[in-house]
């Protein structure tokens, strides 16, 4: 039964992660996260804004963490997200524009990094997921037979024993038998009478 639920349990996160149900949740907390890292950068490195001069930028821990956990739609939704606050902290400093901040190598190069983190660590989290579901039933396959290989264990030894008692009277028998031809040649009457009754019971 826990081996049941298990696998209910996973599949069950299979589809959830199908149909998107977890996305807003990973997104809430992309964006507390980049928030946390926005002030950093604001109050403690205003001369690195957006982080654009640190490679790897540090928004892309964010991006590998929900993709890792939550798969590949919104690793990618969170690299996106991740995208807009860099560009905006860029498009915010004096004298820039958006068409100046994407046309900064450095800011390609990071919306690089966090696409492919954001796609390729979900694809790995999908692939463990279906691996582990699919190990998940067939241990639970295995141990249904397991069960019905013991039941069946069970029942060939009760046969077993059962044939073993026949085999022993049996063989009382044909020992009493045995004994009341021996009276039988010896006319010992009251042995042959003892023998016979041995037979019958």
């Amino acid at each position: 039964r826990q081996m049941a639920g298990h696998v209910a349990r996973l599949s069950a996160l299979r589809d959830a992660e199908t149909v998107g149900q977890w996305r807003w949740r990973s997104l809430l907390e992309m964006g507390a996260f980049l928030g946390i890292l926005a002030l950093i950068n604001r109050s403690l490195y205003p001369f690195n804004p957006g982080y654009i001069h640190t490679s790897p930028p540090p928004y892309l821990v964010g991006v590998a963490l929900v993709a890792a956990f939550y798969g590949v739609r919104e690793g990618v939704g969170a690299a996106l997200l991740a995208m807009l606050v860099l560009i905006a902290q860029l498009v915010l400093q004096p004298g820039a524009t958006l068409v100046s901040v994407l046309g900064m190598r450095a800011a390609q190069g990071a919306a690089l990094w966090m696409l492919a983190t954001g796609y390729v660590l979900g694809v790995i989290r999908r692939f463990g997921v279906e691996q582990l579901l699919d190990l998940t039933r067939q241990l639970t396959h295995q141990r249904r037979q397991l069960a019905q290989l013991e039941e069946q264990h069970h029942a060939l030894r009760a046969t077993k024993d059962e044939l073993e008692q026949r085999i022993i009277g049996q063989t009382a028998s044909v020992h009493s038998l045995y004994e009341s031809v021996k009276a039988l040649e010896s006319l010992d009457l009251p042995a042959l009478h003892g023998g016979l009754l041995r037979v019958v019971a």
